[in-house]
């Protein structure tokens, strides 16, 4: 049976981050009904189109997934179980913000199926936390990561962010000394993107945002390939590092280019190589307007995806005298992999190949 994945976007925060660039809604709690109304109205229709499909993963990202009564996401995890085929061993991840995690929703989530928790912690500082306007502490974030344990679930990923404003190597090897000692089995360290139309990227055009060096970047990032190495996270892909086994099997068949449907406001589709995406307006998307700008991916675009992403995963891709690059790339056995300038010039290298 042909394997899909599915990506449930919840687009509702309390707030929006300084360096995010994601699609999301602040104060549109009003808007839930209708919302989760139309997102099982969508459920409904794909498992109409897909009723060959295997779903392998379920992703619920954001916004903020647990901010939403909990009702909300169980109802849609019930609609998915009862309309599509899933695969005997799925994987379904829900994000977490640590601020909104409760006894009552981990519970009420690991009763509908969910075995895998990713929690955005981001840093370990509180001086570092506030900065990025994360509304935590982190000694709450270690209360709440300890509920997620006490509830049972034995799969969770925390994300951190480095190279933001002020941000030392000093206080970043501080954060991966505290993480690796929680016995997590995920770890995503993503180098700050400063986006426009950002409040970070309006700071950055007047000269205001005082970011770590590009020197100091790469430093945070070596070291977190080695550091993790140590302490048993095997790197995987260019930001993201595990214990064995615990891979994220959502991401992994993305960067395998598996087909993948979006469903939500915002959310993007590739399947049977046709692309497209809901707008990213919740009245538009509750008014219908799904699998906007539908089209056919072509086979040369195809084949430039395929090795964008699977350079990105330390396993590369099979090996081509005529896109290996010696000064950004090795070869292990019959395979081409990107070094560490390879991963550090990563954007330079996929524009050479193009």
């Amino acid at each position: 049976m042909t394997p899909l994945n599915l990506y449930i976007h919840i687009p509702f925060c309390f707030a929006k981050c300084p360096y995010c660039a994601f699609f999301s809604c602040t104060n549109c709690d009003d808007t839930y009904e209708e919302y989760f109304k139309t997102l099982n109205k969508e459920i409904l229709t794909k498992s109409n189109l897909y009723k060959n499909r295997e779903i392998q993963t379920i992703y619920i990202g954001g916004g903020t997934p647990n901010l939403v009564p909990h009702k909300y996401i169980v109802e849609c995890i019930e609609n998915i179980k009862k309309n599509f085929q899933l695969s005997k061993d799925i994987e379904i991840t829900i994000e977490q913000y640590p601020q909104y995690i409760t006894k009552e929703s981990l519970e009420t989530y690991k009763t509908v199926g969910i075995n895998r928790i990713s929690m955005g912690l981001q840093a370990t500082g509180n001086e570092e936390l506030q900065q990025l306007c994360r509304r935590y502490t982190y000694e709450e974030f270690i209360e709440k990561y300890q509920l997620v344990k006490k509830i049972g679930f034995n799969d969770i990923g925390i994300d951190l962010i480095f190279g933001y404003p002020n941000h030392t190597l000093d206080q970043w090897k501080q954060s991966l000394k505290l993480i690796t000692q929680l016995g997590i089995q995920h770890i995503s360290c993503y180098s700050l993107e400063v986006e426009e139309g950002t409040p970070y990227g309006k700071l950055n055009e007047q000269g205001k945002l005082h970011l770590p060096t590009e020197i100091v970047d790469r430093e945070m990032y070596h070291y977190a390939c080695e550091y993790l190495n140590e302490k048993g996270f095997k790197q995987y892909e260019i930001s993201n590092f595990a214990k064995e086994g615990y891979e994220c099997k959502h991401n992994l068949n993305f960067w395998h280019y598996q087909n993948y449907v979006g469903l939500g406001a915002g959310a993007y589709s590739r399947v049977n190589n046709t692309k497209s995406h809901n707008p990213e307006d919740i009245q538009k998307y509750i008014n219908g307007e799904w699998d906007i700008e539908k089209e056919k991916i072509k086979k040369e675009d195809e084949k430039i995806e395929r090795i964008m992403l699977g350079l990105r995963l330390n396993e590369g891709i099979k090996y081509n005298e005529k896109l290996f690059q010696k000064e950004y790339m090795t070869v292990v056995e019959d395979r081409m992999i990107l070094n560490t300038k390879g991963k550090d010039m990563y954007n330079k290298v996929m524009q050479e190949m193009v």
